[in-house]
């Protein structure tokens, strides 16, 4: 279904609720909905956060603090710190809902969209940061290890290509998420103007 044809579809919808009251019940429901999703992301953004710093300490450890590790691992922790304070700090009262009726729901709906919007750019420039980052550390770190990849070519092959895919789908995978939650946000939009409930 092209994006069109899915909005006529929304459309057609959202105008057979039964007016103001039908509409404000539906998007109480979507309000809720929302909510929900909300609090799950930032749970899994918060445990993922977790993971990383985990993965990172038992790297150091399992190093003995060799410096190539320990400043990727602090460069994580540190980044780990920037998203997960970024997304807290975004999603800071919209968890649950303000207020109610027609107005407070479309409002909470707008701002919870912005917001989705801001997430989803903050974590493209953040990806292309580390990505940034990670380029120099690689080299340092294939020099610094010159005589270990040599003799083992399949660690170099196996680390900084994990890394390298990793990082790749990240980055598909945020731009992606922030395409669709635009494209959400412009839908929205269109049947808060199509529905003159503004």
């Amino acid at each position: 279904m092209s994006g069109d044809q899915e909005l006529e579809a929304w459309r057609a919808e959202w105008q057979s609720l039964g007016g103001r009251e039908g509409l404000a019940q539906e998007l109480a429901g979507r309000v809720g909905r929302d909510g929900q999703r909300i609090r799950r992301g930032v749970a899994l953004e918060i445990a993922g956060g977790a993971f990383a710093t985990a993965l990172s300490v038992w790297l150091v450890v399992r190093a003995r603090g060799e410096l190539v590790v320990s400043v990727v691992c602090a460069g994580i922790l540190l980044f780990v710190g920037v998203w997960v304070t970024r997304i807290v700090t975004l999603r800071q009262g919209t968890f649950d809902t303000m207020g109610s009726g027609l107005d407070a729901f479309v409002a909470l709906t707008r701002r919870r969209a912005e917001d989705d919007v801001r997430w989803g750019r903050f974590a493209m420039r953040a990806m292309q940061v580390l990505a940034a980052l990670l380029v120099p550390w690689g080299v340092w770190a294939f020099v610094a290890r010159y005589a270990l990849y040599r003799a083992e070519p399949w660690r170099a092959v196996v680390g900084f290509g994990t890394a390298a895919v990793i990082l790749g789908v990240s980055l598909v995978w945020q731009r992606h998420k922030l395409r669709k939650v635009e494209a959400e946000r412009e839908r929205f939009e269109a049947l808060v103007a199509d529905t003159t409930i503004v």
